[in-house]
């Protein structure tokens, strides 16, 4: 909530009712729980992470969607989804598994996580990965929240990665995949909201850094959808989420992050927020979260920045 300009954490359980709570404390974060076996350096602390998250991070919310959650020979994701209801977080939608006919062999990881009932929820699968993101049934996934007598559509995604190489044939390729996706997204955001003026968010790791001409795809994409870059909307700039540098130019981060990557200082986590409804979020509550972790063997929840906000619905 927002009490005197500042950010509350009042949760829902010791306050308000649901039905009569107007601001909502929305967070978006890639979680990096990708399958067992799959580590970049010691460990990724994947288990200690998924507990540190439940105890000490999911209250701080009422929406949470989450990217690289990803079920497949682990319990993780149900641990999540256990705890979160535990916490109030009585709703909840994921995307599936791939099915046995197509090529990808894990899920997509996406999740959401709603203090609202989750009245409508889909999720529609890109198709058009390149490796190694051709094993994950990668997509968009939309939960429509009813929040009193209003409807709030959120929509999470994970598009294609940019993976290190020396080709510019491949590094075009990468950005060629991501073009369609997103274009993939606007058709299945306006099939959700185009007969309807609710108002709707779209958050995730979208892996187009904002620092860079690429980000004008994404602008190009949702022009038709009239939304805003909360994060640059708010402070006039946008903020790295991702392989964070330090000003000696070492990397900020390194138990999680792989070498090669630890250093991109990239912003590709977002939060777009439509300007049609009865929506806005408020400035002080809207910025990126490092997550910082002390007295654990790894110094983040996250090798990614979470992306965070406060908004009205009235």
């Amino acid at each position: 909530m927002i009490y005197n300009g500042e950010c509350l954490t009042d949760s829902l359980m010791s306050g308000m009712p649901a039905s009569s709570y107007k601001n909502i404390r929305l967070l978006t974060l890639n979680l990096f729980l990708r399958p067992p076996l799959v580590k970049n350096n010691q460990s990724d602390h994947k288990d200690a992470r998924v507990k540190y998250f439940c105890q000490n991070i999911i209250d701080n919310y009422d929406v949470i969607c989450l990217q690289e959650v990803f079920s497949t020979m682990n319990s993780r994701r149900s641990q999540i989804i256990s705890s979160a209801i535990s916490k109030g977080f009585l709703y909840s939608t994921h995307a599936p598994a791939p099915g046995f006919f197509r090529p990808q062999v894990i899920d997509g990881g996406l999740l959401i996580l709603s203090r609202f009932p989750i009245v409508e929820t889909d999720f529609l699968g890109f198709g058009n990965g390149l490796f190694p993101d051709l094993m994950s049934y990668k997509g968009i996934l939309h939960a429509k929240l009813q929040i009193g007598s209003k409807n709030l559509h959120i929509f999470t995604l994970h598009s294609q990665a940019t993976y290190p190489s020396n080709s510019q044939e491949t590094l075009n390729l990468y950005k060629e995949a991501r073009k369609e996706q997103l274009k993939t997204s606007v058709a299945f955001i306006k099939s959700k909201t185009q007969s309807n003026n609710d108002s709707f968010f779209i958050a995730g790791d979208f892996n187009i850094d904002a620092f860079s001409d690429e980000y004008s795809s994404i602008l190009e994409a949702f022009q038709e959808l009239e939304v805003i870059d909360i994060i640059k909307s708010v402070h006039g700039k946008s903020f790295s989420t991702y392989g964070i540098r330090l000003p000696s130019g070492e990397p900020e981060e390194t138990v999680l992050s792989h070498r090669n990557e630890n250093t991109r200082d990239v912003a590709i986590d977002y939060i777009f927020l439509s300007k049609r409804g009865d929506s806005a979020v408020f400035p002080e509550c809207t910025n990126v979260e490092p997550f910082y972790i002390s007295n654990h063997p790894f110094t983040r929840i996250s090798d990614h920045y979470g992306v965070q906000t406060t908004i009205s619905i009235t």
